[in-house]
């Protein structure tokens, strides 16, 4: 099975709920464009940064971790990638129930 180590979704999936924190709490939507160029790098080329990243700090080989289906990623990946740019948007253009909106679907 081609998977991924769930503890890089995980990692993956902080880093986006992370940043909509901080740009919630600094009212700077720039923030959410870290987890959406890497969300659209890792669409386009097929490598996450920050799941490149992470997987330097995996102790165990890569099957002994429960792996997450890829397609599936893929997919999560492309609604998270959407969610990002209309929140950003929505921030960026003063739209902040836009904004909000679709941070919060994430």
């Amino acid at each position: 099975m081609d998977g991924i180590p769930r503890p890089l979704v995980r990692t993956n999936q902080w880093t986006i709920v992370l940043s909509v924190l901080i740009t919630w709490i600094t009212n700077e939507p720039l923030f959410l464009l870290i987890p959406l160029i890497a969300g659209l790098i890792g669409l386009i080329f097929g490598v996450n940064p920050i799941m490149a990243a992470a997987k330097t700090f995996l102790r165990k080989p890569h099957s002994s971790y429960h792996l997450e289906d890829r397609s599936d990623q893929q997919f999560n990946q492309i609604i998270a990638c959407t969610c990002l740019l209309l929140a950003f948007i929505g921030f960026s253009f003063h739209i902040d129930v836009l904004g909000y909106i679709f941070s919060i679907l994430l």
